[in-house]
Order: structure tokens, then sequence, then C-alpha cells
């Protein structure tokens, strides 16, 4: 008799588990199921935060709400069984070690992208430079990060990497940077360099394209050196656009006008060359003409 009431029970305490755990397992499904109906209130969150909604980070956010819902609901189904997940994983031994450490990984890769993506490091389309790798951010995932470079190769980085590196972010340039240096001949007058350089500060410091706000960058037109074969002026100023294409447009009129500039007031380009000086000739020397 107490044999049988003992069955009993266990029937009954297995039937009351494995309802429990069906329900435990409908519910968390349904919420699974309804991830993608309402990822408009994904997409909502994700713009609150004031990040840009692309196609990579909704994608990223919702397969890391799906990745969440279906952990949380595995360890209660379980949970009704009286099975604990993580001694269960303890207890794996080796197993259990390959499997944490390939989900550490995983890990790294979706923490590195919710640092890339909240941090607002860079976002799509912009121009960045790693170490490693320069090029345009075509997509980013939540494993990895793909960067188009300009030889129009595809680069994938593991966005744990990335994220532990040093990133230029060129796109956020406010204003684009010219440095060069013009080098005259050694003939060329003191007055002359005083005029070249007055009229190339005039005509940058009256461009439109240039930034001529001090706060905002600065201007410098300046003799710097005396080298082997010329004297050196400095020009250093900054574009207002930082688009590639529109920065060498206004490179190629500013050259054409300081070449105007040099060749009005009476001035030549150095060239390379070397000078020989001879204190005597030879007495038997043969004349050449």
């Amino acid at each position: 008799m107490i044999a049988v009431l003992s069955l009993t029970q266990n029937i009954n305490s297995f039937f009351v588990d494995l309802f429990h755990s069906l329900i435990v397992f409908a519910i968390f499904w349904a919420i699974y199921r309804c991830i993608e109906p309402f990822s408009f209130i994904i997409d909502s969150i994700i713009t609150a935060f004031g990040i840009e909604l692309t196609h990579g980070i909704r994608n990223l956010f919702i397969n890391s709400f799906k990745i969440f819902v279906l952990l949380i609901g595995l360890t209660a189904f379980l949970n009704e069984w009286g099975v604990n997940i993580f001694a269960l994983l303890a207890s794996l031994g080796i197993a259990g070690a390959a499997l944490a450490l390939a989900a550490k990984d995983s890990l790294a890769n979706i923490f590195g992208s919710l640092t890339i993506i909240f941090d607002k490091i860079f976002k799509q389309g912009d121009w960045i430079m790693t170490p490693d790798v320069e090029g345009t951010v075509e997509e980013i995932g939540s494993r990895t990060t793909k960067i188009r470079t300009f030889s129009k190769a595809l680069v994938t980085i593991p966005n744990a990497a990335l994220a532990n590196s040093a990133i230029i972010n060129w796109s956020r340039m406010t204003c684009r940077r010219v440095k060069m240096c013009i080098s005259l001949e050694y003939r060329t007058s003191p007055n002359q360099i005083t005029n070249i350089i007055k009229h190339i500060k005039n005509y940058l410091q009256n461009n439109p394209d240039i930034e001529t706000d001090p706060s905002k960058a600065v201007m410098l037109v300046h003799l710097v050196e005396f080298n082997d074969n010329s004297i050196d002026i400095l020009l250093y100023y900054f574009t207002k656009t930082t688009g590639w294409k529109n920065w060498m447009e206004i490179k190629e009129q500013n050259l054409l006008k300081f070449m105007e500039i040099i060749e009005q007031e009476g001035a030549s380009f150095a060239l390379p060359s070397r000078q020989i000086y001879v204190e005597k000739l030879p007495d038997n020397l043969p004349q050449l003409m």
C-alpha cells in the first residue's frame, strides 16, 4: 500500500513538473515568436539612444534579445526538473571548459559590438583607420565588422579586437588639413619672399573654401628653412570641406594660384642641383673651343 502511494505521488509529481515545464516552454516560445512582429519596439529603443538604425545594428539587437530569451527560457525549463544549468556546466569538466571558452569569445564579440554602437565610435559608412586596416565601414554585426578598403577588398574584423584597438574616424573631421612646402631658388630676394608670403596669406584668408576661424583651425604661411637646394615656405591650412574629391579640387585651385603669385613676383621654384667649384685647372688642359 505504501509503495502504491509512493508511486502515485511520483506520478503526480512528474505530471505537475511536466505541466509546469510546458507552461514555461509555451510562455518563452510565445515571447520568442513575438520578437519579430514587435521589433518596432526594439527599433524605438535603439533610436531613443541616438543610434543610427541600420540593418546590421537592428539584427544585432534582435538576435541578442532572442538569445537572451532562449537562455532564460532554457534555465527556467530545466529548473522545473530540478536541474541547475550552472552546476551542470561545472560538472562537464573539459567539455564545459571548452564550451565556456567558446562562449567567452562570442560574448566578447557581442559586448565589443555594443561598445562600438553605444560609444558611437563609428557607424556604417564611416571612413576609419585601425593599426591593421583602413577603409569604409560596410556592416556592424553581432560578431564582426566588415570594412571595405580603398582597393575594394573586404576585411572582416572581430568586434572584440576592434573595440580594443586605436581607431581613427576620419569621417568626423571638422575640416581637412593641407600641409605643404613651397621651395624657391636661392636667388630669390628677401623682398620677393616677403611679398609671396603676404599674397598667399591674403589669398587664403579671403578664400571661402578655407577655414579662417582661429578657434576652429590654424593657418600658417611662414619661411621655415634653408635647405641644400632651396628656401622653403611652409603652408599649413584647413579646408572647410572634408570630402576627398572636393578637397582635391580646392587644393588644385590653390596650387595654381600659388604658381601665379610666384610668377608675378619674378621668382622660380627650386630644382635639385649641385654647384661644383674648381680652385685651379691644370695648365695643360686642352681647350674645348
